[in-house]
């Protein structure tokens, strides 16, 4: 089988309780962008980013870990801003038909550097 979910940018908004994919944890974390190119940004909340009085803050992250458990449905991910500052989320996915979460999942499941699951 083949997909080409590295050649897809992915993008995960969580603001919506309701949708599709929700946060269990990382509750600061608005929005995830697995870009095609292998980076990854994060959008921080308003209310997360209003303590460094900058708004909605995009930051450029590495991933750093990564894992996939309950059949597909719930996925961590780890990472680490340009800055040192540490980002980490655990995300369940309510219908797992959802295009951008089986893009994420195919990205996650191919072999990745050490240190990474």
């Amino acid at each position: 089988m083949w997909s080409n979910g590295f050649y897809r940018t992915i993008e995960l908004a969580l603001a919506d309780r309701a949708g599709s994919v929700v946060p269990l944890l990382g509750g600061r974390i608005a929005t995830v962008v697995a870009h095609a190119s292998g980076r990854w940004s994060l959008q921080l909340t308003s209310a997360a980013a209003s303590g460094d009085a900058r708004g909605d803050e995009w930051l450029e992250v590495r991933l750093t870990h990564g894992w996939i458990a309950a059949g597909g449905r719930l996925v961590g991910l780890r990472w680490v801003a340009r800055d040192g500052r540490p980002f980490a989320c655990c995300l369940w996915c309510r219908h797992r038909g959802t295009v951008g979460w089986r893009h994420l999942l195919v990205r996650l499941r191919v072999p990745m550097a050490a240190g990474l699951s």
